[in-house]
């Protein structure tokens, strides 16, 4: 019988040690990774994904800190655990090593190809166009933060933003309006938010636009998105250069100190949307350039009251009559034709001589909303139909819109004798209201869409006030929910019953 020197029993000792390390470590592997681990991982990865690809961080966020918080807890606990029993001899190796190492690849093929496969998703959500992560991205490189000094509209004006503005960053000296220019401050003239989009062409002759917002309660610094395009027009009536004019030589303060005396408000709001037209001369001022106020005739067309305009608002106070400054001197010149005397069926039309909104289904039948009062920015209706081209009106209703207690008629339309629309809107352009007929305008009722079923990105329609008037595609019609009439954040809807329901289709976040 063979005997064993020391040298080659120590030899042996040790490779069974390291033998039974590799079994133990193999071990420990095999059940970190088992499959409610896996399948946790799963969720989480893909929670992740359709984060970074569609968006909706108050909904998903919750769910993916979860299955973290429930990974990590996993594999802080197993692993004291395990090595505790270890440490005191209590874990023992696995005399099926071959089994256990099937497992164990099994189960790292598993974790490698969810993080690989869901990695890859989400590296291609962050590219441009192909997700909700893209945007962010996107953003992170094109946005920069300007601290906003000049921050009293009384004191620094308009002018004082954009100076604030031009200490970080060019800006071509004609700038154009994409949608719209506004301003919120408090009485004392301290500005509390801003938003705005504008373009212009650089010194290399490059469109550049600027995508403007500030907001007091959440940040002293402006947030300036710079984006680059091939091109683009330059019309005249979406120029800049009145609202610096017109806030040059306005006073602001006395119109502000005279409301906050009269109706005790704290917020207003400055808006401008270039060159408009409107069908009266209500809240009207015409701005002379030696700052005198001048006649509302001297801006009226065929098409209302024209021109630059500046409006001063109260936000969500409709009872209280914006005032409109118009540009009195730089008055664009627009080529007008001949008047009409007839209206082109399926369009609601305003005739700027009487204000009235027509609506004209065919060359015979049509309807108009006949004002009976005006006040305070809003208007009393009547709805009244014709059978001969609008030869002779007669009355429908008196008194169509009874629950309405302030707006203006922003359009009427009918698609058959019965169905029928009508969009009244708040003066301040913040808020509307849809009403719908099913029987020629004799009654109406109150469109309004479910916002407790939302999907898309938007998770809460709580400020989403203004509806838009319908579109008929098909048997389909199809609205849009705004939190203003100009907004970019959208929330869809469609009804395939005529207007009777209405079901969300979708959304799109700002």
């Amino acid at each position: 019988m063979r005997q064993w020197n020391k040298e080659e029993v120590e030899t042996k000792v040790k490779e069974k040690l390291t033998k039974e390390a590799k079994e133990l470590r193999l071990r420990y592997w095999a059940i970190l990774l088992n499959p409610v681990f896996l399948g946790i991982y799963f969720y989480g990865m893909q929670t992740l994904y359709k984060l970074c690809k569609y968006g909706g961080l108050r909904r998903r966020a919750p769910i993916i800190l979860l299955c973290g918080a429930i990974g990590i807890a996993w594999l802080v606990i197993f692993s004291r655990v395990y090595f505790l029993k270890k440490k005191k001899g209590e874990e023992k190796t696995n005399s099926k090593k071959k089994p256990l190492l099937a497992v164990f690849c099994t189960e790292l093929l598993i974790f490698c190809g969810i993080t690989i496969f869901f990695g890859a998703q989400i590296v291609h959500s962050g590219t441009k166009y192909n997700g909700k992560l893209s945007w962010v991205v996107d953003h992170l490189l094109r946005d920069k933060k300007i601290e906003l000094i000049h921050n009293n509209i009384y004191e620094d004006g308009i002018e004082g933003i954009f100076e604030d503005l031009e200490r970080k960053i060019d800006i071509p000296d004609e700038l154009y309006l994409i949608n719209r220019f506004s301003v919120g401050f408090d009485q004392d003239g301290t500005i509390t938010s801003i938003y705005s989009y504008f373009y212009g062409k650089d010194e290399q002759g490059k469109t550049r636009r600027f995508l403007l917002s500030y907001d007091r309660d959440k940040s002293e610094e402006m947030t300036v998105t710079l984006e680059e395009g091939s091109g683009g027009e330059y019309p005249e009536t979406e120029k800049l250069d009145s609202l610096f004019a017109i806030m040059e030589l306005v006073d602001v303060k006395k119109e502000v100190s005279l409301w906050s005396d009269s109706y005790g408000v704290n917020e207003f709001a400055l808006l401008y949307y270039g060159h408009r037209s409107f069908p009266t001369d209500e809240g009207i001022r015409v701005v002379k350039q030696d700052g005198s106020y001048g006649d509302p005739k001297e801006v009226k067309t065929r098409e209302g009251y024209t021109g630059y305009e500046v409006s001063l608002y109260v936000p969500d106070r409709e009872d209280i009559v914006p005032v409109r400054y118009v540009d009195g001197w730089n008055i664009l010149t627009i080529e007008e034709d001949e008047p009409e005397y007839t209206y082109a069926s399926g369009k609601s039309t305003v005739n700027p001589e009487d204000g009235l909104i027509y609506y004209f289904l065919n060359e015979q039948k049509g309807w108009r909303l006949a004002i009976l009062d005006a006040a305070l920015g809003s208007r009393w209706y009547a709805l009244e139909v014709t059978g001969d081209g609008g030869k002779t009106w007669e009355a429908v209703t008196p008194d169509p819109f009874p629950e309405v207690l302030f707006g203006v008629a922003e359009g009427i339309e009918f698609y058959d004798e019965q169905l029928g629309f009508v969009l009244m809107g708040g003066a301040s352009e913040t808020h509307s209201e849809l009403y719908m007929t099913t029987d020629g305008g004799n009654s109406f009722t109150r469109v309004q869409p479910p916002t407790n079923k939302i999907v898309g990105e938007v998770t809460n329609a709580s400020g989403y006030i203004y509806i838009s008037m319908p579109v008929k595609e098909g048997n389909v019609f199809k609205l849009e929910l705004r939190r203003e009439k100009y907004d970019s954040s959208r929330i869809y809807y469609e009804s395939s019953d005529n207007g009777k329901t209405w079901v969300c289709v979708g959304s799109r976040a700002e």
